[in-house]
């Protein structure tokens, strides 16, 4: 009787050594693609930015950036004419004006404007900020992360500037005005474009990963402007928090020319 349930012991082991040894290699197989390939996720269909009709949400926001130099270099403006050249990726993404590209150093809270002492303390900052030369080169190292619904381009800053500039503001700040802070960003990138309708097909997924990896492993440089703290009503839309101009926001250069087209036509 005892060598039967030993027996019966080992074969309940054995069959769950199994059952997790074909679970392991199936995850393998599921897996197994190049070095930071990407899997295929449909996620819905409403990006945080672009509604599904692939317009921009209106919603005012705060942040801590650097606008990218425009013109762009060379390499970059490059790869800008690539992605616009992709027909089939505007029917599933929203692309950001060249004007609008930038870089987060730092997420502020949304309901800053109802707090007048924050924009005080804020503006102090932003006059503290441009006694500093945070006009600074940055690499563009690596285009990625389709799979979060956006094409973005990782950015590396050069000459110690992340150790002795962002780290340091970034630091600044958490003692200066903790209770305004949603996010100290650690990685950069540039937003190149914003999904806003689902991806049908991994067929379909995997043809616009491939269009993206044609771009993969190269390097160009980024001028980025120095850093401001600005609000937004969409990503079209930036207003410094210290203009030099009051009245006058960083309008996008084609609704500009919308609105002259339209008193041309008039």
């Amino acid at each position: 009787m005892f060598v039967r349930i030993t027996a019966i012991r080992r074969l309940f082991y054995v069959s769950c050594l199994f059952i997790g040894i074909c679970l392991v290699i199936n995850q393998i197989r599921q897996y197994r693609t190049e070095p930071n390939a990407i899997v295929y996720k449909p996620g819905p269909d409403i990006d945080l930015y672009v509604d599904a009709n692939g317009s921009f949400i209106h919603h005012m926001k705060y942040e801590i950036l650097q606008f990218v130099e425009i013109p762009l270099q060379d390499r970059f403006n490059e790869f800008y004419n690539y992605v616009d050249q992709q027909t089939e990726l505007k029917d599933y993404f929203t692309f950001v004006p060249q004007t609008a590209y930038h870089i987060t150093l730092t997420t502020l809270k949304d309901e800053i404007s109802e707090n007048e002492e924050h924009i005080k303390t804020l503006i102090r900052e932003q006059q503290t900020l441009d006694k500093d030369e945070t006009f600074t080169l940055c690499l563009g190292k690596q285009v990625y992360n389709l799979e979060q619904k956006e094409i973005r381009i990782e950015l590396e800053f050069q000459n110690n500037f992340l150790e002795q500039n962002i780290t340091k503001y970034q630091k600044r700040w958490t003692n200066t005005f903790p209770d305004l802070i949603v996010e100290h960003r650690k990685t950069f990138y540039v937003t190149i474009a914003y999904q806003y309708k689902t991806i049908p097909s991994k067929e379909m997924f995997d043809q616009f990963n491939e269009i993206i990896q044609n771009w993969q492993d190269f390097t160009f440089e980024v001028y980025v402007e120095p850093i401001e703290i600005c609000s937004y009503a969409d990503l079209l839309l930036y207003k410094p928090i210290v203009p030099d101009d009051p009245t006058t926001v960083k309008p996008i250069p084609e609704e500009v020319d919308e609105e002259k087209n339209e008193k041309d036509e008039r």
